[in-house]
């Protein structure tokens, strides 16, 4: 089970996650999460992964799908809907 969890602040407390539940935690403006994902097609499936380019890297599914549906719904006011999106071939293990 996964909660996601955004908070909205003037400025940025400490956060001190519990160790052995959160590997880390980064903190991503609104502007730095206002990015197009890609979508990759894999032959294991018909769904297509998506991957968000995200702080130097690509986060892929599930917190990729959170992280777009939060950005279309609340800073662009588009319904969306990402439960079809596949995870990559290397999460399957």
């Amino acid at each position: 089970m996964i909660t996601p969890v955004v908070v909205w602040c003037g400025r940025i407390a400490a956060l001190t996650p519990n160790p052995d539940e959160v590997a880390s935690v980064y903190v991503v403006r609104f502007s730095e999460l206002d990015v197009e994902p890609r979508f990759v097609t894999i032959p294991e499936s018909p769904w297509p992964v998506i991957q968000l380019p995200l702080l130097g890297e690509y986060v892929h599914v599930p917190t990729a799908a959170l992280l777009h549906q939060f950005r279309e719904v609340a800073l662009h006011a588009r319904l969306t809907r990402v439960a079809h999106y596949e995870q990559p071939v290397f999460a399957w293990r």
